[in-house]
């Protein structure tokens, strides 16, 4: 059992598209599973591979999609 699981997460990337862009496969993942849990993470980091993302001068929608999957590992590993 976990010892302290996340429930209701809401995980929102901004500046990946031109609207805020939530991620709810990213969210299943993690509910119901202690921030410490690997799998439950690298599960919810992967489900961004189909993060609707759009290019601009900045980056490229790989590479925002990718710095999403980085932002999230730091977020949750930081709870």
């Amino acid at each position: 059992s976990d010892v302290n699981p996340i429930e209701n997460a809401r995980i929102v990337f901004f500046a990946v598209s031109d609207r805020a862009i939530r991620a709810e496969d990213a969210e299943q993942a993690l509910n119901g599973h202690d921030a410490a849990d690997s799998s439950a993470l690298d599960l919810a980091v992967a489900s961004l591979a189909g993060l609707q993302c759009d290019g601009d001068l900045n980056a490229s929608a790989d590479t925002k999609r990718h710095l999403a999957q980085i932002v999230l590992r730091r977020a949750v590993g930081a709870l």
